[in-house]
């Protein structure tokens, strides 16, 4: 199966000093901690992150590998006047080998991380660039993770330019599991899951997620060129995922 990743090229490097407003229908810009389904850029790409995960003590922020090679330095978009905040480097990254696309950044600090997905930004009261938001309903906590998918089931994606899945407008059901996607540069990785939302540019890292069982599902991968899924998502299953780059879980709030 023909794919094509759903990443954002950023030709004119990162962001440090004055932040981005980005245009309407995009993702709010945001101060940690930084949550699943939110806008992390680099000196090339603009991304998403998946979930916020840990090994031992320290926290890291998941996204896709093809985003994120060793050693890239990240930072998350704040708001239009305080510009971006540092995450830190890529400490772990795999895109092709072990049939997998994720990549871990550590948080400089442990509050950065939370259970959390973005799915909505709601603003009352507020002035240009979301300036002096109340915001609400901007979203949802993550139990557990899902070990497996099964077709038929229910997935929502939490993407950088798609946005958050409030009313279910980035809402699917899983297509398929177990398949092979081939991307340019003759890169093979194989287990992937398709879903029936087309993700976007800027969408590569996201979150897939169960959002009635509030699951970590997945981490958004790329857009299906070819074949009989032609215009569906594939996406890396975020336990196979995290087990191929070590002992990493994702941060659950389990009760919430």
């Amino acid at each position: 199966m023909l794919g094509s990743l759903a990443i954002l090229p950023r030709p004119n490097g990162p962001l440090q000093q004055v932040g981005y407003a980005k245009t309407a229908g995009q993702k709010p810009l945001d101060a940690p901690p930084l949550r699943g389904g939110q806008w992390i850029e680099s000196s090339q790409y603009d991304c998403t992150s998946a979930f916020d995960v840990r090994s031992g003590s320290q926290n890291y922020v998941l996204t896709a590998g093809h985003c994120a090679g060793a050693g890239t330095t990240w930072w998350q978009q704040g708001t239009f006047l305080e510009g971006s905040y540092p995450i830190g480097n890529t400490s772990a990254s795999q895109f092709g080998p072990n049939n997998n696309d994720a990549a871990v950044i550590p948080f400089p600090n442990a509050s950065d991380a939370v259970s959390q997905v973005f799915i909505a930004y709601q603003c009352t009261g507020g002035t240009i660039f979301g300036i002096g938001c109340t915001p609400s309903s901007l979203y949802q906590n993550i139990d557990n993770q899902e070990s497996s998918e099964q077709v038929g089931e229910s997935t929502c994606l939490s993407g950088t330019t798609s946005g958050g899945s409030s009313g279910g407008d980035h809402c699917t059901t899983v297509a398929a599991t177990g398949n092979c996607v081939l991307y340019s540069g003759n890169i093979t990785v194989c287990n992937q899951t398709f879903a029936g939302y087309g993700a976007m540019p800027g969408d590569s890292g996201g979150s897939w997620y169960n959002i009635n069982n509030k699951l970590a599902q997945g981490i958004e991968s790329g857009t299906l060129t070819g074949g009989s899924f032609v215009g569906d998502s594939n996406y890396t299953q975020v336990t196979a995922g995290l087990n191929a780059l070590g002992s990493y879980s994702v941060i659950t709030c389990s009760p919430c």
